[in-house]
């Protein structure tokens, strides 16, 4: 079997050389193409021979249009037998110019966009798709419904973290001088922030920042209370000595985004390493936080739920120590990175 990987990402300069120096966390797709003796290709690849008309076309549309023309010729060409699209902006143009030709999986991310189940419906290009793989069982069952389409076609997936990266740290009950709250996508850091200016004695730090999204913080932070600071955790040694001295990670999205699993990279990183979460309940997220167990679930926007559920977990150290003793074992049974490759390799190699 002859398998491609398709990533839609830009490595960082020297990112294979941090991950081997342990720096950085590994890459998913890396780890798989590793285990199947695959090919990988990622926007590193995209860049050459491409001109900014182009770029600016594929950016509105967020779909790699061109690119995926290109590749279709190549995989046809190297006679490829499998592709996996890590994520819908390849996927589903190669849905449209590889047809039937091949077997291809695609990661589905941020499917459940108006505009993208739109294109995909006009498209027709999922007909050509061996299967999807969305991110939460939510966003699965939404697909099904959505597209009318046959219950094999569609298998939650979902995201992995890497858990000999974000490992468990050692920690008593009570310990963590304040909160932490990361990310940018769809985050709600007003609902936070109004909480937390409710909760004058817990320190709260958030890092409106990404090691991978290059997007600006949606709070003003000038306009923060005493007790809440703003931080640019951007590189992953940082943000996991941050998860280090916090008590507890707070991950708050916004009630109505139609990217229903943003969130859940922020969510498992702590819990793997037997720190507990307070997060929204949004529909994708409920997968990566077992509520009452692992963390604390609060209804999208809810001022007061999001501070009922902040000052428990810091008075009751009890419960914060026992929940994140459960994430722990959560996480590296359910989303670390050998779980994932596990899981994709019987997918397309069958058991």
């Amino acid at each position: 079997m002859k398998f491609l990987i398709v990533a839609t990402s830009k490595k960082s300069p020297n990112l294979l050389q941090e991950i081997g120096e342990g720096i950085r966390p590994r890459l998913d797709y890396i780890e798989l193409a590793d285990r199947m003796q695959a090919t990988w290709l990622d926007y590193d690849n995209k860049a050459q021979g491409e001109n900014r008309f182009i770029r600016e076309i594929e950016e509105r549309a967020k779909v790699d249009l061109f690119w995926g023309m290109r590749l279709a010729r190549k995989i046809r060409a190297e006679k490829y037998d499998v592709v996996l699209s890590m994520s819908e902006r390849i996927g589903i143009s190669l849905g449209l110019f590889l047809g039937k030709s091949v077997e291809h999986y695609v990661i589905l991310h941020h499917m459940m966009s108006p505009e993208k189940l739109k294109l995909l419906r006009l498209s027709g290009a999922y007909r050509q798709w061996k299967l999807m793989l969305p991110l939460s069982k939510a966003e699965a069952k939404a697909l099904k419904d959505s597209l009318a389409v046959d219950t094999q076609k569609v298998y939650p997936f979902f995201s992995p973290v890497d858990t000999r990266f974000y490992y468990p740290v050692c920690r008593e009950k009570g310990s963590g001088d304040y909160i932490l709250s990361v990310g940018v996508t769809n985050r709600d850091y007003s609902t936070l922030i109004q909480a937390m200016s409710d909760l004058p004695d817990i320190p709260c730090q958030i890092s409106g920042t990404s090691a991978w999204v290059q997007q600006d913080q949606s709070f003003d932070a000038g306009q923060l209370p005493p007790n809440v600071v703003s931080k640019d955790y951007n590189h992953p040694t940082t943000i996991r000595t941050a998860y280090m001295g916090c008590r507890f990670v707070v991950v708050p999205i916004q009630k109505d985004t139609s990217q229903w699993s943003a969130g859940s990279t922020s969510v498992l990183q702590p819990q793997s390493m037997g720190i507990p979460v307070v997060a929204t309940r949004a529909p994708g997220l409920q997968d990566y936080v077992d509520d009452g167990k692992t963390g604390i679930l609060v209804e999208p926007g809810n001022i007061g739920a999001m501070r009922e559920a902040i000052q428990y977990l810091w008075t009751h150290p009890d419960e914060a120590c026992t929940m994140g003793e459960n994430g722990k074992r959560w996480v590296q049974d359910n989303f670390s990175t050998e779980a994932w490759v596990d899981k994709l390799h019987t997918i397309i190699t069958g058991p």
